[in-house]
Formats: C-alpha cells, structure tokens, sequence
C-alpha cells in the first residue's frame, strides 16, 4: 500500500513502481507499517520528515525534563513583613510562569508551632498573593518544625 505526500492512497504497487513514483516526484519512500499486510509505505521528504520529527522529539524531552525537575522552595516564617512576602510571592511567580513547582515552607520557632490558626492565616496569606499563578498541589502540613504545601503552576 503506498500513501502520497497529500495522505492520499494511492493503491498497492509493487516496490519499484512505488520507487519510481517517489523519484518522479522528487520524493523518498519511507516504509511506515512493515509488519503489515501489505506494507504501508509513504511519499514523503525524508529530510523534512526527519526535521520534523526531531522537533517533536525536542519538545517532548523538554516537558519530561521540566516535569522531573525539583520543585524551588520558598521558606519564610510567621514575622516576615509583608515587603518581605511581596517580594518572595514575586519570585514564585517567575518559577510557576515557567512551569516549575513551588515548596513552600513556614519555619516554626519556639511555641509558634501551637498556634495553628495564626500558620495557617500566613501560609493562605501567601497563597492569596500567588492565586493568579498557581494552585495548591499537596494541600499544607506540619513536617517537624516546618508547615509547608506545594503549589503547581495553572496549566494553559
């Protein structure tokens, strides 16, 4: 079975018919199916059939490397001052603008660790700065001494 450059069948066709078609045409003949019966093979150009296929092979590795990466981390504690908070939101949203994963961490001191209410208003308060850019991935916990959650960029 061969396929011109257009997609369309153009019938079953013995080797050297189809060899010949593809130089008429100024093409190459790329043998897609072997296995099957009969074989599918394609008209096409090899060189920007070859092109194409590494820049979706590129892409691919791309998202699997940005996928796999280790989330950045963000700490701060309950007495960072708001300018403070502002300006670490601000780099969160650059790592989540390029599609990385933010762990952030709240480092508790003393008997801070028993005034639940007043953690959790600082991790939503954080949270509420980076809602445009990111969403809550694995939800806050108490780790140790540290109450930390994920946040995974918004995807588009």
């Amino acid at each position: 079975m061969v396929i011109d450059e257009n997609g369309e069948k153009l019938g079953v066709m013995r080797r050297i018919e189809a060899l010949r078609k593809s130089e008429e045409l100024g093409l190459d003949l790329l043998v897609v199916a072997p296995k099957a019966n009969p074989p599918v093979a394609k008209i096409i150009d090899y060189g920007k059939y070859r092109y194409e296929k590494g820049i979706k092979e590129r892409e691919l590795n791309r998202n699997k490397r940005i996928a796999e990466r280790e989330p950045k981390s963000m700490s701060f504690t309950m007495m960072t001052s708001d300018h403070d908070l502002e300006f670490k939101a601000n780099m969160c949203k650059k790592y989540l603008e390029k599609g990385l994963k933010v762990k952030l961490g709240i480092y508790l001191r003393g008997r801070q660790i028993t005034k639940t209410e007043l953690i959790e208003a600082s991790m939503q308060k954080f949270l509420d700065l980076l809602k445009d850019y990111g969403t809550v991935e694995k939800e806050a916990s108490l780790e140790g001494k540290i109450y930390s959650c994920l946040v995974a960029p918004i995807k588009k």
